[in-house]
């Protein structure tokens, strides 16, 4: 009985120990998902859906993150931290593009009222002083 015992006892020891090394894959990739969801909040604070480039490669950084949260349910660490990382960089190439197109858009603006204020300039000289 004993012996039987010990058997059994080595058989669930060391199916505890392959069950215990199945799941000690790769950790969790919390910090790439951290960086994933910040880079993408960052790219929307900065209006990145207004602009059709920087729209384009945030809808790229969201699909990339919602494989990415899959990967983790399904505990696939190693494809998850791939994916995430690829969000990641999705989401701030929106943010620069977005940072481009504002100041295009801010520069514009200032060469118009650069205009006006010429303008103005020009018809007071040439009236001979301010009104």
């Amino acid at each position: 009985m004993f012996i039987r015992h010990a058997a059994c006892t080595r058989a669930s020891l060391w199916l505890l120990a392959v069950a215990a090394a199945a799941c000690t894959g790769a950790p969790r990739p919390s910090a790439e998902l951290d960086a994933a969801q910040g880079a993408l909040a960052a790219a929307e604070r900065l209006h990145a859906p207004s602009f059709a480039l920087s729209n384009a490669h945030l809808n790229l950084a969201r699909d990339a993150l919602a494989r990415g949260m899959r990967h983790l349910a399904a505990g696939e660490h190693e494809e998850a931290r791939a994916v995430l990382v690829e969000a990641r960089e999705d989401a701030a190439v929106a943010e620069l593009a977005a940072r481009v197109a504002a100041t295009r858009i801010e520069a514009r603006n200032l060469a118009y009222r650069a205009a006006l204020v010429e303008a103005e300039l020009e018809r007071r000289t040439s009236s001979g002083g301010p009104r």
